[in-house]
């Protein structure tokens, strides 16, 4: 009987430590879910303010392609009118 108690003993001890190696992988996994949840949250900002300059410069490139295309019609009337000359 007592190597019966002894082999609970030693048992208990095993699913004690089990216990906590859990409990610590727990906290970890909880440490780690935290910091990737402000990362992503990091992320989602960098990602809203990328995507809002992008439109910025989509609506400045658009501009400034009207501001050529007027120069470029500036010029061939100009041009036109210097041959006419």
């Amino acid at each position: 009987l007592s190597n019966y108690e002894s082999q609970i003993v030693k048992l208990r001890l095993e699913i004690e430590k089990g216990e906590a190696v859990r409990q610590s992988l727990e906290y970890e996994l909880a440490i780690v879910r935290k910091d990737a949840r402000l990362k992503m949250g990091a992320a989602e900002e960098e990602l809203g303010d990328v995507k809002n300059k992008l439109v910025e410069l989509q609506v400045l490139n658009e501009e400034l392609q009207q501001n050529v295309a007027e120069t470029e019609k500036t010029f061939h009337i100009a041009q036109q009118k210097w041959k006419e000359q």
